[in-house]
């Protein structure tokens, strides 16, 4: 049976649900009783009136999110709510928002209750189990990303050193994240540390503090990000092109995880630190060892749990789920309301083979939104997205379906592609033959007629239509014929 929990101080809205809705409604007032609830207790669905007092909204979902299951829904109610607070609590974790209406003393809901309430009866069928400010949460619905959701469960716990693989915005820093989220040290920091982006000079100074007067600058003594993140996580992403000195002290830490400052005494014993280890890479490291960029200690060292994450053209399952949390995200943030995409948007973009991954799905979803605001002024926030917000994408999408031949001219790029180019240029050429006879073309075809209307029907293909075009074009043909041979003599 579904438990609904309902955090905050009005009576009349715990009324309110408990009369409409046909399962148990548990209450709290305060944000500390619903996190003791949920380590306690098994809840499908959660409700956050704005009006709790003793934490704040989006420190308490933030909280939520690490004592629940991903795809449990986190819905935020209130008497009014900014777009800013909209796009804080989707990155914190909230799945949907209720505004609350008064008409003297009795109490409407928006429709999205309608909306949330439909997900609580019929789960969402991807995963979604963490978030933050700078990443997307980790969706998947692919078999492929299941087993490496299960891998990143598995070394989540050890301080251990993982390496992360894959190609530009398919996800590996959300994978990190989820990493830590699921570990035991996941109320411990998570630091990233972009090596690229500091100076070699202070590479060292930056990693592992130094001492105060260690070198000219150094005022006061600096704690380094990596002792910043004893206890939890670091993250160092894209190493491709560390420079060796870098490699070098890297090496060392990942022997021994133990930190010297820069200016320290060296009789001073090192710290030992406890962390796990993630790196990030979009080439083949093996590769850049043979090629002597990259050390091969140093890679050996690293190499120790590789997670390869597939591109998003190879787990097409993923498609809709992510554009649908994409959809939610920023039509929450730009129109405080749910947008929808049409079917047809929703064929053309499981169609497309993602080149640039995550990221430019996510893209091509801002920007149709923001392609929305656009229109808003002429014809309303639409409920539902067709092809015409997505015009940009659709054009890319047919062009990179597509690849030129020596003579520059257009053949399928992919097999699949060019087998539904000849099946069409086929069957449109056999009812040009018959003069549309659907009977006629089955014969010739060795197929019978009901198969043939079948293959027709998806194919988008009308035989009538074929037919008379057919007669149209042998038409011209006859007339203009004898006028191109006469003009040709004077050319």
């Amino acid at each position: 049976m579904n438990r609904l929990l309902l955090v905050g101080n009005d009576e009349s809205l715990h009324n309110k649900f408990s009369e409409n809705l046909s399962y148990p409604v548990k209450k709290t007032t305060s944000g500390t009783g619903s996190i003791s609830i949920l380590k306690n207790e098994r809840i499908d669905c959660i409700l956050i009136d704005l009006s709790i007092t003793d934490i704040k909204p989006c420190d308490l979902i933030e909280r939520m999110r690490k004592n629940i299951s991903g795809n449990t829904p986190i819905i935020v109610l209130s008497d009014s709510i900014t777009p800013k607070q909209v796009d804080l609590y989707i990155r914190k974790g909230a799945t949907g928002f209720i505004l609350k209406k008064y008409r003297g003393n009795e109490l409407t809901l928006d429709p999205l209750f309608e909306l949330n309430l439909g997900r609580l009866q019929k789960p969402e069928k991807f995963k979604a189990t963490s978030d933050d400010d700078t990443c997307v949460k980790f969706i998947y619905s692919h078999k492929r990303m299941r087993r490496l959701h299960y891998e990143m469960k598995k070394c989540s716990n050890f301080a251990t050193t993982v390496l992360l693989v894959g190609e530009t915005g398919v996800g590996k820093d959300c994978a990190a994240r989820e990493i830590h989220a699921l570990s035991a040290r996941r109320n411990k920091p998570f630091v990233v540390v972009p090596v690229n982006s500091i100076a070699e000079s202070l590479i060292e100074s930056e990693l592992f503090g130094h001492e105060k007067g260690a070198f000219s600058g150094a005022q006061r003594k600096k704690i380094g990000k990596f002792e910043a993140a004893h206890g939890g996580t670091i993250y160092i992403p894209e190493i491709s092109d560390l420079p060796d000195i870098v490699q070098l002290k890297l090496l060392n830490f990942i022997q021994y995880r133990t930190v010297t400052q820069v200016g320290q005494d060296p009789l001073t014993p090192h710290k030992y630190l406890d962390v796990l280890l993630i790196f990030s890479t979009n080439v083949d490291l093996e590769l850049l060892v043979r090629r002597q960029r990259i050390r091969e200690d140093f890679y050996h060292r690293i190499n120790v749990v590789k997670l390869t994450i597939p591109p998003l053209r190879d787990r097409k399952e993923d498609i809709i789920p992510l554009a649908d949390y994409f959809s939610r995200k920023y039509s929450y943030k730009f129109f405080q309301k749910e947008i929808k995409m049409g079917q047809d948007v929703i064929k053309a973009l499981q169609r497309y083979d993602w080149p640039g991954n995550v990221r430019e799905l996510e893209n091509v979803i801002e920007h149709s939104l923001i392609y929305a605001v656009d229109k808003y002024s002429q014809d309303g926030i639409p409920d539902v997205l067709g092809v015409e917000y997505f015009s940009e994408f659709i054009n890319k999408q047919l062009h990179s379906n597509m690849i030129y031949n020596d003579n520059n001219s257009e053949i399928p790029r992919s097999y699949k592609a060019a087998e539904q180019q000849f099946r069409k240029e086929y069957f449109r050429r056999l009812l040009e033959k018959t003069d549309g006879s659907v009977s006629r073309a089955a014969s010739i075809a060795n197929m019978t007629p009901q198969g043939l209307r079948k293959i027709l029907k998806k194919l988008g293909i009308n035989p009538k239509l074929t037919a008379s075009m057919s007669l149209w074009v042998s038409g011209i043909e006859k007339h203009l014929f004898p006028v191109f041979e006469w003009a040709s003599k004077f050319l």
